[in-house]
């Protein structure tokens, strides 16, 4: 019943006549556009057919012709024809003619004959059935006079050509020559043509069927050819059931695409009759729904909104405030008409110190469209100026003039102090981190200023001849000071953390080589203690990987020398492997453990354990959480897992890339030999004493001529009386200090090597320095090895000076 209703509509009949004109158009089309489709299919088989069939003979036509010609061209040699005159001679040059004789790249079978028929070549037969053949040829030959005579043999269900010629001498019938084409079979030269059964072809002698491809029920013929002049004809056919599939095929493919195109177009004609035709009433009312809504949720969003909304017409200079707008300046109990009358009125409200920025803004608007948005001071009913933010866009009339303008008001006064304070907060951060950062790197310069002293003299000490104990005092001093050192690199090293002031590098990295080295360096401190450190490498692990192997070092050392401090006995076993594309390795120990609240506290900077912890095994509380830094830093985490008086283990996993590059890197293990440069003249710019022997005994053993400047001043002159082929400079000196003296003389000595020597070592002032002019930094302080390794790195690719 409801389809019945629906269909007694107008909507239901449109739809209806629409349907049928559908029906009736498509049956129309089907029926003229196949009929013509198939009269053009029909021509168009026809077409093809026969050039199929024309093509078919040419090739046939070509094969046979070019045979022919070498037959012909091969009966008229002297040898051939003697031959078949009966001259002796003649017949056994004929064998050696015609034993490995081929035909356009093939062996075929030759046969030669005189005139009555006897076999003269081959003189015997292994095909018993071929002289009958070449008799009945003979016949046709000689008594039709027939110049060529061609054949269809068959030989294991395969059919050959086989192909005769007269040979004549005095325009007289000798003998004859022929062969049998066997390297190429009929089925095999039609195998392409006839492998989908839609052609056949058939070959007629003399009327008689000689060979056909397929029974020839469902074919019809195309066209007949004779071949190579001869009695031989080619029937060429094509299936008729073939060409009716196609046919068939064909209609019913353009009577699908008709009924999608047509059915396409029935649709979109009935959606745009829905759409402007049948139901406008009803996309009207819901239009209006919709309005009702909207305005409805715009009311609902004024009145629940903390913003104010104000409209302004420009031309009647009026301004209506809605009433959040009017609360929020203080006159919510005001009538509107008595509050505000003009524009004027409004600007009154606005703090002379913002009233030209606002007229500016509102002009700056009104000439490029851009919305208005902008804060000001406003004063509000109790007399408080308060600061607000007024969006807006304005309504321009034909003329281009701004004719009306609306937008919204809101209190931004909460939002401006908490950000003020925000500021001044940062502010103070900033100003105490600056200052920290300060503070260290001039703590930092300040110690290793004398630990240059004492470290460089220790080293030069080691290089002499002692005796046992004094080296092992020695030694001892070179540890304790490299202790010291490390404890302030570390707190640098937080401070670069803290101020996001360090960066990675990404170099192939031996992983294995790293491990094994780091191990090799704590290997002493274990066996002290009496514990194994054993080291496990996963198999088929990859060895190289992208990484900054100085950081990589630092928190494998970390781990390691941490694991080796808090175990008493037992074994700390490190593993290295590879999981989920992930570099792994574990630091696992047997050494006084922790419980899960020294866990959770374990990377705190500056802390331990607990208080006993420190006490017993000292520290400074900031290797691990360094370590946890770096890690993340490279994307990766740290894990921990232990159990008191049994032990922890460590576990980092690095999402490193692999690489195929090898790292290049020199081993610095082992101690360098002194350069002799006797030769060399070394200019030293140091005004502290000590750091002027401590060089002074560092370089003395390379024989080198060594001068020493007190400041950056005294640089200059030396450089210019000595020319030395390096110099060495300290940063920080009284008169002038050393980038100062770098930069004057690279200017007119740009090709003599200038070595920073600092305290400084924060990256930012390495950069500053390079920047400079200088052409190496050295940190103070020095490593001799370090100097002597330079030394021979500059003088090996020393440019001379050509200013």
């Amino acid at each position: 019943m409801d389809f019945l209703n629906k269909l007694k509509s107008k909507s239901g009949l449109t739809y209806l006549v629409l349907l049928l004109g559908f029906l009736f158009s498509l049956l129309i089309n089907i029926n003229f556009v196949s009929e013509r489709a198939v009269y053009s299919l029909t021509l168009l088989q026809e077409k093809h057919t026969k050039l199929q069939a024309q093509s078919t003979f040419d090739n046939i036509q070509q094969f046979i012709e070019n045979r022919v010609k070498l037959l012909t061209e091969l009966g008229e040699t002297p040898i051939v024809t003697s031959s078949v005159m009966g001259v002796e001679h003649a017949s056994a040059n004929l064998t050696d003619l015609l034993k490995d004789r081929q035909i356009l790249g093939s062996k075929e079978n030759i046969y030669i004959t005189d005139f009555t028929g006897e076999l003269i070549y081959p003189e015997s037969l292994i095909n018993a059935a071929r002289p009958p053949l070449l008799k009945k040829t003979i016949e046709q030959i000689v008594e039709q006079e027939l110049p060529l005579v061609l054949t269809i043999i068959e030989d294991v269900e395969q059919h050959y050509f086989s192909i005769a010629k007269s040979v004549k001498y005095n325009n007289y019938v000798e003998g004859i020559i022929s062969f049998d084409i066997v390297s190429h079979s009929i089925e095999k030269l039609l195998a392409e043509l006839t492998k989908d059964n839609d052609y056949a072809i058939s070959f007629v002698n003399n009327s008689n069927l000689v060979f056909q491809t397929a029974p020839l029920n469902d074919y019809s013929l195309v066209s007949t050819y004779l071949i190579a002049n001869t009695a031989m004809e080619l029937n060429f056919y094509a299936s008729t059931s073939q060409l009716q599939q196609e046919k068939d095929q064909y209609i019913w493919q353009i009577g699908r695409t008709l009924t999608v195109t047509t059915l396409c177009a029935f649709v979109l004609l009935a959606f745009l009759i829905r759409s402007l035709l049948i139901n406008p009433l009803e996309k009207l009312a819901i239009s209006e729904r919709k309005i009702k809504q909207s305005e409805e949720r715009y009311q609902l969003a004024i009145q629940g909104s903390n913003d104010g909304i104000w409209d302004w017409n420009i031309e009647e200079n009026d301004i209506y405030l809605s009433p959040r707008l009017s609360s929020m300046i203080g006159y919510g109990n005001i009538p509107k008409k008595s509050l505000i009358q003009a524009s004027n009125s409004f600007f009154d409200l606005i703090h002379p110190d913002d009233e030209e920025k606002s007229k500016q803004a509102l002009r700056d608007h009104f000439k490029t469209d851009i919305p208005l948005d902008l804060e000001f001071r406003m004063r509000v009913a109790n007399g408080d100026s308060r600061y607000f933010r007024v969006r807006g866009i304005a309504q321009k009339g034909l003329n281009g003039r701004a004719v009306r303008m609306a937008g919204s008001l809101s209190d931004v006064t909460e939002l401006k102090e908490q950000s003020s304070a925000l500021e001044k907060a940062l502010e103070e951060a900033e100003g105490a981190n600056i200052a920290k950062s300060d503070f260290l790197a001039n703590m930092s310069h300040e110690i290793r200023t004398p630990m240059n002293g004492v470290l460089g003299a220790l080293q030069v000490l080691k290089r002499d001849d002692l005796s046992v104990k004094s080296k092992e005092m020695v030694e001892m001093g070179i540890t304790s000071s490299n202790d010291l050192l490390s404890i302030i690199n570390d707190i640098l090293d937080l401070s670069k953390i803290e101020s996001n002031n360090i960066s990675l590098e990404s170099l192939p990295t031996n992983i294995v080589e790293l491990f094994k080295s780091i191990i090799a360096e704590q290997s002493l401190l274990a066996e002290q203690k009496e514990i194994d450190l054993v080291f496990t490498v996963q198999n088929g692990i990859h060895t190289h990987w992208l990484g900054d192997p100085v950081r990589l070092k630092q928190i494998i050392l970390n781990l390691i020398s941490n694991a080796i401090k808090f175990t008493l006995k037992g074994a700390i076993n490190i593993t290295l492997k590879e999981q989920k594309e992930m570099l792994v390795f574990e630091v696992i120990d047997t050494g006084i453990g922790m419980s899960q609240v020294q866990i959770d506290k374990l990377f705190n900077r500056f802390e331990q354990a607990d208080s006993t912890t420190t006490r017993n095994f000292g520290g400074t509380g900031l290797g691990l959480p360094i370590a946890k830094e770096l890690t993340n830093l490279m994307g990766g985490e740290i894990t921990v897992t232990s159990k008191e008086n049994v032990g922890s283990t460590f576990t980092v996993a690095l999402p490193l890339k692999r690489t195929e590059l090898e790292c290049h890197d020199r081993a610095e293990s082992t101690q360098v030999q002194v350069p002799q440069i006797e030769n060399i003249n070394i200019l030293l710019a140091e005004d502290n004493r000590v750091n002027q022997m401590v060089f002074s005994a560092v370089v003395n053993p390379t024989k080198a001529t060594i001068r020493i400047a007190n400041d950056g001043i005294e640089a200059i002159d030396e450089v210019d009386k000595l020319l030395p082929d390096i110099i060495f400079m300290d940063i920080q000196m009284p008169n002038m200090d050393g980038v100062q003296a770098c930069e004057i003389i690279k200017k007119t000595h740009p090709y003599i090597p200038i070595i920073a020597l600092t305290a400084n070592v924060m990256k930012h002032d390495i950069v500053k320095y390079k920047q400079a002019g200088f052409d190496h930094c050295l940190e103070k302080p020095i490593d001799v090895d370090k100097v002597y390794r330079l030394i021979q790195d500059i003088l090996t690719n020393l440019v001379p000076d050509k200013g």
